[in-house]
């Protein structure tokens, strides 16, 4: 009995010696920034001088911030356009890319590649290739006798090209929906086509609703990320023009470290952080349509 004893608490401390690296670094860079955010977001905090506590001022100064209510309204239009788009073209894609053909991985490995390219280093070279003087799609576009395209430098174009830009990132989702096309049973394909179902019946009936969880995980993945967006719009547009692109992450970042006040900063994070919260829970709560094969948990 002491010998299984002494076997259960070696196999309890090892496990625990293993996940010490993983709970240090949750405390350190996940936990205590969090705690520390929400102490500063009731704090005129400069980075430099000790914090004065200022209660709730912080949370109603941030809307008479320039550009604030308008980055608010921007991020929501990014999310509630790029997700649907995202999760659109991601599924297509990866329905053409799932097909039995030679060299096919080939193709799914370029359109994997944006994936792990800087993000930084994406924005610098879309920036380029879209340049209104010298971008090669303007060049192209005079050649034609079609004019220049204003893209990322006019207030009516620099959103929209922001989010066709998310698009460029989709082989991540791609990957996820090729992983769901692949736990769908071979069976149900030959049924469907043994009852005399067609490609568009099959994807509707058969492909659809056996692939909901993985549409489930994108639609989550694709709202947390998207209410989040900044590396784009810091490297390409810098929230111009005119405000036109500024997310709320962005404006978290540019009172923070831009102006240096980390009160207002953390309020604005912790007011993004109820947004993608509360539309999370929602998402969770209306998740009925949602198709597990072997039951909810």
């Amino acid at each position: 009995m002491r010998d299984k004893t002494k076997v259960k608490l070696k196999r309890t401390v090892t496990g625990y010696v293993f996940l010490l690296p993983v709970i240090i670094g949750l405390a350190l860079f996940t936990v205590l920034p969090l705690v520390k955010s929400f102490y500063y977001s009731f704090t005129e905090y400069n980075n430099i001088t000790p914090p004065i506590n200022v209660g709730l001022q912080n949370y109603k100064d941030m809307w008479s911030q320039m550009f604030f209510t308008k980055s608010v309204i921007n991020t929501f239009v990014y999310a509630f356009i790029s997700v649907p788009l995202g999760l659109f073209c991601s599924f297509f894609l990866a329905l053409g890319l799932n097909a039995k053909l030679k060299g096919i991985k080939v193709f799914r490995a370029l359109f994997y590649l944006p994936v792990i390219l800087p993000a930084v280093a994406s924005g610098i070279l879309i920036t380029d290739l879209f340049s209104y003087t010298y971008g090669i799609y303007n060049r192209i576009f005079m050649a034609l006798g079609l004019g220049r395209f204003a893209f990322f430098t006019s207030e009516k174009t620099a959103m929209l090209s922001l989010i066709v830009y998310s698009l460029w990132g989709m082989g991540s989702s791609m990957l996820i929906w090729l992983a769901g096309f692949k736990s769908v049973s071979d069976t149900y394909y030959e049924v469907a086509k043994i009852e005399g179902g067609g490609p568009v019946w099959t994807l509707l009936h058969v492909t659809v609703p056996m692939t909901t969880p993985t549409i489930f995980y994108n639609l989550i993945m694709g709202i947390i990320n998207s209410l989040q967006v900044f590396t784009p719009v810091y490297v390409i547009t810098s929230g111009g023009p005119n405000g036109s692109t500024s997310t709320l992450a962005y404006m978290i970042y540019t009172f923070g470290m831009s102006y240096r006040k980390m009160g207002l900063a953390s309020a604005m994070a912790w007011f993004l952080f109820v947004i993608i919260m509360a539309l999370t829970l929602f998402v969770y709560k209306t998740n009925k349509w949602v198709y597990y094969e072997g039951g909810k948990d």
